[in-house]
């Protein structure tokens, strides 16, 4: 099954890598960390490199960045998140944990980057694991 995922998105992967990494750099540039619009697109361009692209480093440095300033921002806002956020925010830290349990132990750096240390919930915490 993974090499029909290749070959399907082999000869344009490079051009929708691309048209993702633009479309993500200007919701990076317009949209708050925590709005459901540019954590999707993290998402999904978090999972395009792990499984489509073979590139589980990049994948969990993109999720983790992702992460980091949703959380940062709810930590900041006296607003309550949005439902759709705060479920994205859930499956990046989800993803994290499941992408760098994966990882080979040579890759311990990236292994310590990408540790969610605490967890998200739906009431705008982070928690100690």
């Amino acid at each position: 099954m993974v090499n029909e995922k290749v070959s399907y998105f082999s000869p344009n992967s490079q051009r929708k890598s691309s048209a993702m990494m633009i479309a993500y750099e200007k919701a990076k540039i317009n949209l708050l960390p925590t709005h459901p619009i540019r954590l999707g697109l993290a998402l999904n361009f978090s999972v395009l490199y792990y499984e489509i692209l073979n590139s589980p480093n990049r994948a969990c440095y993109l999720a983790k960045q992702a992460f980091d300033l949703a959380v940062a921002e709810q930590d900041n806002s006296s607003e309550e998140p949005h439902e759709d956020s705060a479920l994205i925010i859930q499956l990046l830290r989800d993803n994290l944990r499941l992408w760098t349990s994966k990882l080979p132990p040579e890759d311990q750096e990236t292994k310590l980057y990408c540790n969610c240390s605490g967890y998200y919930n739906t009431t705008n915490e982070i928690q100690e694991s």
